[in-house]
């Protein structure tokens, strides 16, 4: 108990003054000779694991072990101070025992301790020993192993090429000293008291000391203190943290895109950090925003396009184009997201479908090409089966002015004439000749093919990114398609699309 100068007086003493053995530190009486913080004087402090004995500050060992050479040995097994107790001074320090012998319950025996041979009269680990690596038998000729060069160590009985900065070779294997609980305060070659100590399974080895407890929830694994809830190297440990109580590693990330998710520990569970999922887009007439999951680096889209209008009777519409692939994409990224029209059905020219579109800010990604409108019964309508890699397609001009293709957009209608709209410009293609007349049809939502009939109807059609001409005569054409360089693994199917167009977007 620190005693303060104040009871020093109450007890009889001289003001400032403490009964010896005590002596006044600050305004205390301490022990020098036990006090960890006033150790052999005022001004001495023992470090974290030590213990103030007889005025010096010493480490404190685990039970059984005993302080000797200012190491923890086992005077049971330690060659260097066998059968030591006590401070291990004079008598105490036990006997070192001859190169041959091993220490055996605390008497020096001729032979050696389990899994250590006799070469050249010395008791080697072939494990672990650099200049008997890999020996085994007799210890002679062949049988005495290798010497390992500098720099190797003797890894397994195997010579290899070293350890890493600050660990050394205990048990045939690299460890770090400072944090290796089997080895805790280990040194030189790991051998009887330069081997360190082996922490107990509640302790941690913190810069080379076994330090009692972790903080709660948490137990020891690879000597250090870890939360089996949340580490990702020890997800799910119990118990001593070893063999089938060490837990699973989560996965790392995987896949090439930057910013990618591995798995987390959850719970003590390996999850994955950015869980799967999908989004389906049905035609609405307008530019779906969509804002992907803030950890998701990479989609994957499958996208059609529409159908064109067919004629009645007469014609089908042309089927629409199919898109896949896989493509990176910035974490937090919002997509805009068009599906494609089918164009009404008309006694005379119908209108292309419409083409389905993701795009990420003003940059295409994925664009499924609409089907060619029917005509009467005359030729169907073109299929959208063309995939193009640059550039923005012909749109809806024709002969004898057929109407404008539509575009990526949702304000307006196709012109006359126009062709070639950018991919942000326009809606449904137009109807020409004559105006407002039911026996045509526009062309649907999004661009796509069109139709027209040479001197006479004429339906809008085709436009939007690489939309397709909405050709002359008694046929029409199809829109194009189109995926971005960057797209992973692209599949291209033409003609495939009846009705509507759609969009499925993964991850």
């Amino acid at each position: 108990m620190i005693v303060t100068s104040v009871d020093a007086c109450a007890s009889g003493t001289a003001s400032g003054e403490c009964t010896a053995p005590l002596e006044v530190c600050g305004e205390a009486c301490v022990d020098p000779q036990t006090d960890e913080s006033h150790c052999g004087g005022c001004d001495t402090t023992c470090d974290p694991g030590e213990i103030c004995a007889a005025g010096v500050c010493q480490l404190t060992c685990q039970t059984g072990l005993v302080i000797c050479g200012g190491s923890c040995v086992d005077p049971q097994t330690d060659r260097a101070y066998c059968g030591a107790s006590g401070d291990c001074a004079g008598v105490a320090a036990g006997v070192q025992c001859a190169s041959n012998e091993s220490c055996v319950a605390g008497v020096c025996e001729l032979g050696c301790l389990p899994g250590e041979i006799l070469c050249d009269g010395a008791c080697v680990d072939p494990q672990s020993d650099g200049a008997y690596c890999g020996a085994s038998g007799d210890c002679l000729g062949t049988a005495a192993g290798v010497v390992c060069e500098s720099g190797e160590d003797c890894v397994a009985g195997v010579c290899e090429g070293g350890c890493a900065p600050g660990e050394i070779v205990c048990g045939g294997a690299c460890v770090d000293p400072q944090t290796d609980g089997a080895y805790c305060g280990a040194s030189g070659n790991c051998l009887g008291a330069a081997a360190g100590v082996a922490c107990a399974s509640d302790e941690a080895c913190v810069a080379g000391v076994c330090e009692g407890g972790c903080a709660p929830g948490e137990i020891v694994c690879g000597g250090a203190c870890v939360n089996p809830q949340t580490d990702s190297g020890y997800c799910g440990a119990t118990g001593d943290c070893t063999g089938a109580s060490a837990g699973d590693v989560c996965a790392p990330a995987t896949g090439t895109c930057p910013g990618a998710v591995g798995e987390a520990c959850v719970a003590g569970a390996c999850v994955p950090g950015c869980p799967a999922g999908s989004q389906a887009f049905n035609f609405i007439g307008s530019i779906v925003q969509f804002a992907l999951p803030a950890c998701v680096t990479e989609i994957s889209v499958d996208a059609v396009g529409a159908q064109g209008g067919s004629s009645t009777p007469g014609s089908l519409g042309g089927m629409g184009a199919r898109v896949q692939g896989t493509v990176c994409v910035a974490p937090g990224t919002t997509l805009s997201v068009l599906v494609g029209e089918q164009a009404g059905s008309a006694l005379y020219p119908s209108g292309g479908g419409g083409g389905s579109f993701v795009v990420d800010g003003s940059t295409p990604l994925f664009v499924a090409g609409g089907g060619g409108g029917g005509y009467s019964d005359w030729a169907p309508g073109g299929a959208a089966d063309v995939l193009v890699t640059t550039g923005p397609g012909v749109g809806g001009q024709t002969y004898n002015d057929g109407g404008g293709g539509g575009g990526f957009s949702t304000n307006g209608a196709g012109t006359a004439g126009s062709g070639g709209m950018s991919f942000l410009n326009g809606g449904a293609g137009g109807v020409v000749y004559p105006a407002g007349n039911t026996n045509t049809t526009p062309g649907g939502f999004g661009g796509g093919g069109g139709s027209s009939q040479s001197g006479s109807f004429n339906a809008g059609g085709g436009g939007g990114y690489d939309g397709g001409s909405a050709g002359n005569g008694n046929a029409s054409t199809g829109g194009t398609s189109f995926m971005a360089p960057g797209v992973s693994n692209p599949v291209f199917t033409g003609a495939t699309r009846s009705g509507n167009g759609q969009v499925l977007v993964s991850w």
